[in-house]
C-alpha cells in the first residue's frame, strides 16, 4: 500500500513540477505504514455485518465500529479489543490507518491484561471530518471518550503517525488520569528535521504542505477509488500490483502472513472510507508546528525506536527524548519501522502497563 502511494505520488509530483512519501518526486508512502502487525499466533479476524453511520464496502463487528457523539456534535469512531475489565490503553493509530489497526493488539492485550481502545482521527473511518482541527485539539476527544467509557485512569500509546497525538495528550491531559504515555516509532516535530528519512517519505511529507490539493486529487483518483470499490478484489489487486515497485524485503514482510495482509486491506478501506480529505489533513498536522513545546510536557514518556528505521528514524526519538522532562528512550539495533513491534511488541505493552 505504501509503495503504491510512493509511486503515485512520484507521478503526481512530476506532473506538478513542483512513504510510505515527498513532492519533488514522491517515491515513498512508507511513512503511512504502521509498525504494528497481528502476531503470528493471532486468530483470523472475521468481518460480520453491522450498521454504521457511513457507507462502506465493508461492514465490521459492532465492537470495532462504535461511535460517540462529541460535545461539538461531531462523531468519534472507535474500536475496542483485549480484556474489557483490564487496564485501558488508548492506542493512537499510524498514518494512514484507522481504528482497525488496534485489532492487531487483541491477543497480546488479552495475554497481558490490557484493554485497547483505538479511535479514528477526524475524517478517517467513522469520525467526522474537521477542516479546522489542530494537533492541540485532539486530547479533548480522548478526554470525552474516557468519560464516556467511565475510565478513571488510562494510558496513551501513539505509533508512527500517532506519536504527535500521544505527546499532545501528554501535554494536556490531567496527570491523575493519564498514567503513562508511549511513542512507538513516532514521527518527530518539524524542528527535529528529516535526517535519516528515506527520500520518498520526505517528498510525501513535503507535498502535504506544498501541494495538498494535487496530492488529494492523486489519492482520490488512485487509492480512494480502489478502497471504496464494492468488489474487495479491486483494492487487493491494486495493492499487490504496486508492491512490486517497493523494497523487496518489505514486500516479503507484508505478504508473509495472509492474516496481516487482510488486516492491512481493512485498515485501508476504513482510512479512505470518506475519501482523501482525512488523509491530507492528518498529514498536514504531522508536518507543521505542533502548537506546544516538548519542554513543557510534564508526563512520563517512553519512546521505542529501531536503529534501521528509515520512516521515523531513531534520530527523531533522540531529539524528543533530549527535550522531554521525563523521557525514557529505548533503541533496538537492526529493527525497522516494520519489525520493531513484531520483535518487541510484548515489551512495549508491558512497559505501558507499568505503574
Amino acid at each position: 500500500m505504501l509503495q503504491f502511494l510512493r509511486r503515485s505520488a512520484a507521478s503526481a509530483s512530476a506532473r506538478c513540477t513542483i512513504r510510505g512519501t515527498p513532492l519533488v518526486t514522491v517515491h515513498s508512502l512508507c511513512y503511512i505504514r504502521t509498525p504494528i502487525r497481528i502476531n503470528p499466533y493471532s486468530e483470523q479476524i472475521t468481518i460480520r455485518n453491522a450498521s454504521t453511520t457511513c457507507s462502506s464496502p465493508t461492514s465490521l463487528p459492532s465492537q470495532d465500529s462504535q461511535t460517540l457523539t462529541l460535545s461539538n456534535g461531531h462523531t468519534l469512531g472507535f474500536s475496542t479489543c483485549g480484556s474489557p475489565s483490564s487496564q485501558p490503553i488508548f492506542y493512537l493509530h499510524g498514518f494512514p490507518s484507522s481504528r482497525i489497526e488496534g485489532l492487531a493488539l487483541s491477543n497480546l492485550a488479552q495475554k497481558l491484561g490490557a484493554r485497547i481502545i483505538t479511535p479514528d482521527r477526524p475524517g478517517i473511518g467513522l469520525s467526522t471530518f474537521d477542516p479546522h482541527r489542530e494537533l492541540v485539539d485532539y486530547p479533548d476527544s480522548i478526554s470525552q471518550l474516557a468519560k464516556h467509557l467511565r475510565l478513571d485512569t488510562y494510558r496513551v500509546l501513539g505509533a508512527s503517525g500517532g506519536g504527535p497525538y500521544a505527546l499532545a495528550c501528554a501535554k494536556a491531559l490531567p496527570k491523575d488520569q493519564l498514567k503513562r504515555v508511549g511513542v512507538l516509532a513516532g514521527i518527530g516535530p518539524p524542528e527535529a528535521g528529516l535526517a535519516g528519512v528515506r527520500l520518498g517519505t520526505r517528498i510525501l511529507l513535503l507535498s502535504m504542505s506544498w501541494a495538498p490539493q494535487a496530492m488529494r486529487r492523486m489519492v482520490d483518483w488512485s487509492f480512494v477509488r480502489a478502497a471504496q470499490h464494492p468488489d474487495p478484489q479491486v483494492l487487493r489487486q491494486t495493492v499487490l500490483s504496486q508492491l512490486k515497485w517497493g523494497n523487496e524485503s518489505e514486500r516479503k514482510h507484508l505478504l508473509s502472513d495472509p492474516v496481516n495482509f487482510e488486516l492491512l486491506l481493512r485498515i485501508l478501506r476504513e482510512h479512505f472510507r470518506q475519501g482523501a480529505q482525512g488523509f491530507i489533513k492528518d498529514g498536514q498536522i504531522g508536518t507543521k508546528p505542533w502548537g506546544f513545546s516538548l519542554e513543557d510536557v510534564e508526563s512520563d514518556v517512553v519512546l521505542w525506536y529501531g536503529t534501521d528505521d528509515v520512516n521515523t528514524p531513531a534520530l527523531m526519538g533522540r531529539y524528543m527524548a533530549s527535550r522531554l522532562k521525563k523521557a525514557e528512550l529505548k533503541e533496538y539495533v537492526g529493527e525497522t519501522h516494520w519489525t520493531i513491534f513484531d520483535n518487541h511488541g510484548e515489551e512495549v505493552l508491558r512497559d505501558m502497563l507499568k505503574d
